[in-house]
């Protein structure tokens, strides 16, 4: 996706973002951190070729989400 596309998209998903984040600190979830992790595991995992996100994903598997 090209620069412009990414942050029309960034744009358009902001205001979302900030109401997720409003309607969940409400209930006392720490939906600002919540969120800034996101961000920064999709930064980190944007940066790393796709043999080495599945490596990492096969090794380290999330536990116990369901």
């Amino acid at each position: 996706m090209s620069e412009a596309e990414l942050n029309r998209w960034k744009t358009a998903v902001a205001p979302i973002e900030a109401r997720f984040i409003e309607k969940n600190e409400k209930k006392g979830l720490p939906a600002k951190a919540f969120i800034a992790d996101v961000k920064k595991l999709a930064a980190k995992y944007a940066a790393m070729p796709a043999n080495d996100v599945m490596a990492e994903a096969v090794n380290s598997p999330a536990q116990g989400l369901y």
